[in-house]
């Protein structure tokens, strides 16, 4: 959606809804238990961006004249966006299970994903990464049993807003 009012504000909003999926790329055969979601896939995407050029220099409100002052006061605009994204799938691996499987080796999550997340989550000492907090509790999750899927985790969404001024001379 985007809305021009006058006096040189722009809005402009989009909503983005899909869902990426295809068969496992270690399989060389195609196999519909292979199916999920790719690792890039974003269900759900929102973004705003405002626009508003200052009512300053040549056919604007304040200063209308040229010159100096309209080059150095003149053209100035006022960005704002805001951006959400829902999360990502990410593949929570294992190493040491006596089991094989057919496709990655992706643990199995033994409660909902809310109480794998340690609570008041920092990361803590940046370096080393041994220093750093567990973003998740190892304990919610487990080795899937031989030949079986597993399965994806969803990483928590991701916001930012971004702000800028920029003039054109």
């Amino acid at each position: 959606l985007e809305k021009r009012f006058g006096k040189g504000l722009l809005f402009t909003t989009s909503f983005n809804f899909s869902k990426s999926l295809s068969n496992d790329d270690s399989l060389s055969y195609y196999n519909r238990q292979g199916k999920a979601r790719t690792s890039y896939d974003q269900q759900k995407a929102f973004g705003a961006f405002v626009v508003y050029e200052l009512p300053v220099g040549k056919g604007q409100r304040w200063l209308n004249q040229g010159g100096v002052l309209n080059t150095v006061l003149g053209g100035w605009k006022v960005n704002v966006s805001e951006n959400t994204l829902s999360g990502q799938p990410i593949s929570i691996t294992h190493a040491g299970s006596p089991n094989r499987y057919l496709t990655a080796s992706r643990v199995n999550t033994l409660a909902p994903i809310e109480q794998a997340r340690v609570p008041n989550w920092d990361m803590g000492q940046r370096f080393p990464t041994a220093a750093q907090t567990p973003y998740f509790n190892s304990s919610v999750f487990a080795c899937p049993s031989a030949y079986s899927m597993s399965t994806l985790v969803q990483a928590p969404p991701l916001y930012w807003m971004q702000f800028s001024i920029r003039a054109e001379f």
